[in-house]
């Protein structure tokens, strides 16, 4: 290898920073694009699971009311001598499991 003078071995490490530094940006402009998809992926699902949180969410409301609706039809049409019987029924089961 034939000797360099200072100034050309200077001059090739200077060649060599900045090549260097030209790959680190590079690097670092992958990574933030790579970041920046993962990051708009996760938006995305988010935003996903939101809307199918709303969807439970209304569906549960609307099973409650059906629910609800459907005990206050029986009630209604429960007749009174079937209604004393149940709390009766009642009364019993409760002291039965407290005094267990």
């Amino acid at each position: 290898m034939p000797k360099m003078t200072m100034r050309e071995e200077i001059e090739m490490l200077r060649r060599e920073v900045e090549e260097l530094k030209r790959q680190q940006e590079e690097a670092v402009q992958e990574e933030t694009a790579s970041d920046e998809g993962a990051e708009t992926l996760i938006r995305q699902k988010l935003g996903q699971a939101g809307d199918k949180v709303e969807e439970i969410k209304d569906e549960m409301k609307e099973q409650l009311e059906e629910l609800a609706d459907t005990l206050k039809q029986e009630y209604e049409h429960l007749s009174p001598v079937a209604a004393v019987f149940l709390f009766a029924l009642g009364v019993v089961f409760g002291r039965v499991i407290s005094s267990k």
